[in-house]
């Protein structure tokens, strides 16, 4: 079958007038077809929007160039939660909103708000729950800006809140006096929290000094002690740490007690002066050692997936297989990741088989625990401490791993240079606690 071809010939118009004229021509034929497509289409989010009478309107795309730490800073000024932020860039006068984006998925995105802005700088706080990441500027009408290179941001250690106070049944004070006590929640703590757990007291209607003891109820054990003032109406409070003298105290149930000492009592003679030759003692109170009210339950390691987790089958487990050193423990992919016991972090990086890891050697002995196939690097770096409970990054596919899942390591000491043991015993006992 024959083709047809089709010649283009300018108009002679275009012709006659030499090249000169010919080149102009041509950009001005071009020039209206980019007007006539530049009416057509709609604006780009970068250069503009529609308002609701069909007219145009310019959206500033915000851009961030640089994120540094100004006050609340981890050591060497890195960022941590609660820590104030000083972002630096373009258009930013209009930002209200910073995304920390986190790792995979929007699961774990969390919102700051800005608290002072200018076109070019703009300052705010990183949520307690922020995660390591890019940030996302947020401008006026919904621009966004580009995410930023990842920032490692360090979690904030746990807090033991505040404890609730209630009247304590049974007390027996001095008439008119009040005695109320509270044990902070959870009532399940692990020894290496920053703040372990805290015991608070009020007196109404008078001021004493006590003697707040912590004691195995089981044995009576006295574990720690602590004399303190309580002025009428003012609540004073006491933290253990979880030492019991010079070592950390054993897993079990623990329990605070109170003595209150209210002093002697002065009297009076015959003309109303006051006197201590006839002095009597105050009424006193204790706390019964078997009394469970301000109880808790201690113990020394916490899991460290906490989400939806289990522990494969037998080349999950350690040996299976391929000389395994470790469990694996199957979650989803950004599940968090958190210390199973507080120490110092001795290696934090990124290996062809393990993906991005991290070693914490334990405080008060034990061997070394690693953790490995995080999604992304832990904002954790040698020599830093970590507490038990602390987020230290989230579960990846990083390395040789063909699901998303925590390879945990236990050694008898220094990783590499002792031996590894099956962590599989005590991962299922942490389990059942935490």
């Amino acid at each position: 079958m024959a083709v047809r071809t089709t010649k283009f010939r300018l108009p002679q118009v275009f012709l006659r007038g030499g090249s000169s004229t010919l080149f102009a021509a041509i950009a001005t034929f071009f020039t209206a077809i980019a007007t006539l497509i530049a009416f057509a289409a709609p604006a780009s989010a970068a250069d503009g929007a529609a308002g609701q009478n069909g007219a145009t309107y310019m959206v500033i795309t915000p851009k961030i160039a640089k994120i540094e730490c100004r006050r609340a800073c981890a050591r060497k000024r890195s960022i941590r939660a609660g820590s104030l932020l000083r972002v630096t860039g373009e258009n930013l006068s209009a930002v209200g909103q910073v995304v920390f984006l986190g790792s995979t998925g929007d699961a774990d995105d969390t919102i700051a708000t800005v608290i002072k802005t200018g076109g070019k700088s703009l300052l705010l706080h990183v949520p307690p729950d922020a995660s390591t990441g890019p940030l996302v500027a947020i401008g006026a009408n919904g621009a966004r800006s580009k995410p930023s290179a990842p920032v490692a941001v360090r979690p904030a250690p746990p807090v033991i809140g505040t404890p609730d106070l209630t009247p304590l049944a049974g007390f027996q004070g001095p008439a008119g006096v009040t005695l109320d006590t509270g044990t902070s929640t959870p009532r399940v703590v692990f020894f290496g929290a920053k703040q372990l757990v805290r015991f608070s007291l009020r007196l109404g209607g008078a001021s004493a000094s006590a003697i707040v003891t912590l004691i195995r109820p089981g044995t009576g054990e006295i574990i720690a002690s602590w004399n303190v003032a309580v002025p009428d109406g003012q609540v004073v409070s006491v933290d253990w740490n979880g030492m019991a003298g010079a070592l950390p105290a054993t897993a079990g149930r623990y329990a605070f007690r109170v003595a209150m000492d209210f002093g002697t009592a002065p009297t009076q003679d015959a003309a109303g002066a006051p006197t201590t030759a006839a002095a009597t003692p105050a009424a006193s109170f204790s706390l019964s050692p078997s009394d469970t009210r301000d109880a808790f339950d201690l113990y020394g390691y916490v899991f460290p997936v906490r989400g939806k987790h289990n522990f494969g089958q037998f080349a999950a487990s350690f040996g299976g297989g391929r000389g395994h050193q470790g469990q694996d423990i199957l979650a989803a992919c950004n599940a968090k990741l958190v210390a199973a016991r507080g120490g110092t972090v001795i290696e934090s990086r990124s290996h062809s088989a393990a993906g991005n890891f991290i070693v914490i050697r334990p405080d008060f002995g034990g061997g070394d625990n690693a953790y490995m196939h995080l999604i992304s690097p832990s904002p954790f770096k040698p020599g830093d401490h970590v507490y038990t409970g602390q987020t230290i990054g989230n579960v990846g596919q990083t390395g040789h791993a063909s699901a998303c899942h925590l390879h945990f390591e236990q050694w008898t000491g220094e990783i590499w240079r002792t031996r590894p043991v099956d962590p599989l015993p005590e991962l299922l006992a942490w389990d059942q606690v935490s």
